[in-house]
């Protein structure tokens, strides 16, 4: 069935396909390029660890986990609220 322009589908299906085809082939990968970010002036070295010894935990739980032990070993009994991330004393 020809379209507005006088040609068939299968043709601008065919043109699209090539055009897809050249900008991938054109196209470079991540991997293919030299790396995009750099370390600032101040780090000399990035220092690699096995993913066993990586800390995953999020930065919200590494505040809970560092507010927990400080109330610990001020010997202070508190309260963590979780909705303001603050810590509350008890009154003994």
């Amino acid at each position: 069935m020809a379209g507005l322009g006088e040609a068939c589908s299968h043709i601008a299906a065919l043109l699209f396909s090539i055009e897809a085809t050249v900008k991938l082939r054109d196209a470079k990968t991540v991997t293919e390029e030299t790396s995009y970010w750099r370390l600032p002036n101040s780090v000399k070295g990035v220092t690699y660890k096995q993913c066993s010894e990586i800390d995953f935990t999020s930065a919200k739980n590494s505040t809970k986990k560092l507010d927990t032990k400080i109330t610990a070993c001020s010997g202070h009994q508190a309260e963590v609220t979780p909705e303001k991330n603050s810590l509350k004393e008890m009154d003994s």
